[in-house]
């Protein structure tokens, strides 16, 4: 077998393995409760059959006036923990919970690339990028999501919003941080930026005068005053659906009323101690005055994790 007849043999390989694989997720996946209020949103997206079949229902999500829809997507031990203190990447959840079958393990996966799959930009913080050690990319991994994904928009990427202080926990060597493929929006919160550590590839614009999308460079540093009044200049330029993958900012955002949902993945495993929870270093809620939440859909595929849309009600 010579070298072309190889690779496009490996091709084919992969390909019949990645299909065989996702199949096995679409056939298991059980949608044990669907809200009704489901029945009453209107804004379809990625109407396919392939999103359609694997979750039971049309992916969609009500019309949200003046602001963009934003959510939030984890996947937490049961006690509530984010990752593992001795591994402190989002996926170890999923990945370390070893009595769940790999189809469980990997449709928490599934879950958040849908998830990225119809957002416009993703929300992260400067300790998500630390504890995944400079190798976080808001990729789509799942292939038919992204083809997906490629059909609706024209684009397989989404723009990464980085929330900070200021630059001093930013390392500008990250992967992300780093390449000539994703767009970057660091936000410094405080409107304090240090000039000495901005490289040469980042542009740092006036958000004031942001008028749309196409004002924003491949790598861009702005500075605002608070969280609100920067998700306020994101839509208002064009993001309209924004998924947060930052526990800090999670609890930032329920406290501002700007959260609309979270898709919480339950693992079984439990891991104790103090800290890596939602909102666990942030100023509590209070009994009269706290946000609560609805189930939208329940989930399961075997027995060790379950996997819930819910929304968030103030």
């Amino acid at each position: 077998m010579d070298l072309a007849c190889f690779v496009i043999w490996l091709y084919i390989y992969y390909r019949i393995k990645l299909y065989k694989f996702w199949a096995s997720i679409l056939t298991k996946f059980k949608l044990l409760l669907k809200n009704p209020i489901l029945d009453t949103y209107s804004h379809v997206l990625l109407e396919e059959d392939y999103i359609s079949k694997t979750i039971g229902y049309k992916l969609a999500i009500p019309d949200v006036k003046n602001k963009p829809f934003v959510f939030s997507c984890f996947a937490s031990s049961i006690d509530g923990k984010l990752y593992y203190p001795d591994n402190k990447t989002g996926f170890s959840i999923a990945k370390s919970n070893s009595h769940a079958i790999k189809e469980e393990r990997k449709a928490d996966i599934f879950i958040l690339m849908l998830g990225r799959s119809i957002a416009d930009a993703v929300i992260v913080g400067t300790n998500s990028l630390n504890n995944e050690k400079g190798n976080f990319l808001p990729d789509i991994t799942n292939s038919e999501l992204k083809n997906i994904r490629y059909k609706y928009t024209g684009s397989n990427s989404l723009t990464t919003f980085i929330i900070c202080r200021d630059l001093s926990n930013i390392n500008f060597t990250d992967k992300l941080l780093s390449n000539n493929s994703n767009q970057v929006v660091i936000c410094c919160i405080n409107n304090h930026v240090d000039q000495d550590k901005i490289p040469d590839t980042y542009a740092q614009l006036n958000f004031a005068t942001l008028k749309n999308r196409k004002d924003l460079k491949l790598k861009n540093i702005l500075r605002c005053d608070t969280l609100d009044h920067f998700i306020a200049k994101m839509h208002e330029i064009g993001f309209n659906i924004i998924l947060n993958e930052s526990p800090y900012c999670h609890h930032k955002l329920l406290k501002s009323k700007l959260l609309d949902e979270i898709w919480l993945n339950y693992s079984g495993s439990y891991i104790g101690g103090t800290g890596s929870c939602l909102g666990s270093t942030l100023t509590p809620f209070e009994s009269n005055n706290h946000p609560d939440c609805e189930l939208l859909t329940l989930h399961t595929l075997g027995y060790n994790f379950i996997y819930t849309r819910q929304r968030i009600l103030y």
